[in-house]
């Protein structure tokens, strides 16, 4: 069977206080045509692990969604609880 996956990419714009997502739903398929592997190997990607990447694999989307919000003043999440110390384990 073709697994089935989704990839989720968020953003945040602190001149306007806004925030984004975008999700994608779709099967996962491997790129094996060589062309497309050099076009793949050319993108600006830079994986934040280290280790050898040995195979690409590209997302045949099904759906895709986003929402675009203000992000709510923190302000707002003040409650009595803030501040408050956690009691230390014994």
């Amino acid at each position: 069977g073709r697994l089935q996956v989704a990839f989720e990419v968020d953003g945040y714009e602190p001149d306007i206080n806004e925030a984004w997502s975008v999700v994608t739903h779709g099967v996962l398929e491997p790129v094996l045509d060589t062309a497309e592997i050099v076009d793949a190997v050319a993108l600006p990607l830079f994986p934040w692990q280290s280790g050898e990447k040995a195979f690409f694999v590209r997302i045949v989307p099904s759906q895709v969604t986003g929402r675009q919000f203000q992000v709510a003043d923190p302000s707002h999440w003040v409650s009595q609880f803030t501040g408050v110390r956690r009691a230390q384990p014994e």
